[in-house]
């Protein structure tokens, strides 16, 4: 790319908005952590089953990116590998729509919709998560350095504002639609809408690299991954305590499910609404943490969010109406944000130059197997217990990490910090 990102800095950040834009409103219109838990409560599904939905999601967002640098990080060019991988996700939204659409007819059918949901969730996170270090890569290419926090934080806001938006106008959509096809309707809205946005990276500009690195083979490019989790302490420790850290991230699998046993009466609109209140949280959070990260330091903006996530879960638990759920969606929200922009950027202050995707994948790999058997611990204690009893002691656990890592000594600062786009939905 003639000039570098520099030049074509504005052009990039445009079309990367309206990109994120498109995805923000059609996943919001199936929300992993809102509206799917809705969609498996009206199939009858058990706290179990959305305990193996996080399972599957945190399987999925999370091994799969050990493979993303190996398949790309050869190429002199991205963006075409980014626009592939991109259409593979809503490739699960279409297949969702058509069975749900005309091969769920009544209640005797809803285990079976069950059981196709899940390798069909599982195909989405593994894409996902493959994805995810792929498109870090690519921004960073496309955008200037010097203005690249400023850019994802435009990118990330645009996509969580016209999310909410979205979310908004979607009532009149599905007026007179019963149960499946309204559902079927949402993931036939967010395959449309992902796929358009997708377009839209054709426009932009990239760099290409004069001398592209051979591809390494598979047996030196996983090794790579052991060596780096013996010899850097600092990561591995940062490991074991953000297991304590994402317990908070699976509990919000399980706030819908809560409200719609808590309040009966709970209907589809006001489940979107959620989806609303926790992408204002998100975006809200995502603005105010980002700037206090860079002078407080990341380690904060963890603990910060670990004490919202208490205050949330102890708002559904103690105000069990309408507008408690509101606020308590509202906190996940914020605290969602100051995860995930802490951890990003913890692992980039851990990380050597040129390692940060592979450091992701390693945090990732390391971490993926504990969080998805706590998931399904943390489901089958809540229907043998109460959500209280699971919730409250799961959310301490992870103030006790926030606070090991508040203790945790880190490197210097070596380079501006970086934030992604996209929460994984």
């Amino acid at each position: 790319m003639t000039g570098g990102p520099a030049k074509y800095h504005r052009r990039n950040v445009l079309f990367l908005s309206i990109v994120e834009i498109f995805w923000g409103v059609g996943l919001s219109f199936s929300h992993a952590r809102a509206v799917l838990p809705a969609y498996l409560a009206d199939l009858g599904a058990t706290n179990l089953m959305l305990g193996v939905l996080s399972a599957i999601w945190v399987l999925g967002s999370s091994v799969p990116q050990a493979f993303s640098a190996y398949f790309t990080e050869h190429l002199p060019t991205k963006k075409r590998a980014v626009m592939l991988i991109h259409f593979l996700p809503p490739l699960a939204w279409l297949a969702l729509f058509v069975y749900n659409y005309y091969f769920v007819p009544g209640p005797g059918s809803y285990a079976a919709a069950m059981i196709f949901f899940l390798p069909v969730m599982a195909f989405y996170a593994c894409s996902l998560g493959l994805l995810l270090p792929v498109y870090l890569s690519f921004l960073s290419r496309v955008v200037s350095e010097d203005r690249r926090g400023r850019a994802f934080g435009t990118i990330f806001s645009a996509q969580c504002i016209f999310g909410a938006w979205a979310v908004c106008c979607v009532g009149f959509l599905l007026a007179g639609r019963v149960f499946p096809k309204n559902y079927a309707f949402l993931f036939l809205l967010t395959f449309l809408a992902v796929c358009v946005g997708n377009l839209f990276f054709a426009p932009i500009k990239e760099r290409r690299d004069v001398l592209a690195r051979p591809r390494k083979r598979a047996g030196a490019y996983f090794r790579s991954f052991v060596v780096t989790f013996l010899r850097n302490h600092k990561l591995r420790r940062y490991v074991l305590v953000r297991l304590l850290i994402a317990l908070n991230m699976v509990l919000v699998f399980f706030y819908v499910k809560h409200a719609k046993n808590v309040l009966p009466g709970l209907d589809a609109a006001q489940v979107r609404y959620f989806v609303v209140f926790l992408l204002i949280g998100q975006s809200s959070g995502n603005l105010v943490f980002g700037r206090l990260g860079d002078r407080v330091g990341f380690r904060a903006i963890a603990a910060a969010g670990a004490a919202l996530m208490l205050c949330a879960t102890g708002a559904a638990v103690a105000l069990q109406t309408l507008a408690g759920f509101y606020l308590a969606m509202t906190a996940a929200g914020f605290y969602l944000a100051a995860d995930w922009i802490s951890h990003l950027n913890i692992v980039l202050r851990l990380s050597g130059e040129g390692e940060q995707t592979r450091n992701l994948g390693v945090v990732g790999l390391a971490t993926s197997l504990p969080l998805a058997l706590a998931s399904l611990l943390v489901g089958l204690l809540m229907d043998r217990l109460s959500f209280a009893a699971v919730a409250i002691p799961a959310s301490g656990l992870a103030g006790i990490g926030a606070i090991l890592l508040l203790l945790m000594k880190m490197p210097g600062k070596k380079k501006p910090v970086q934030r992604l786009p996209r929460e994984l939905h």
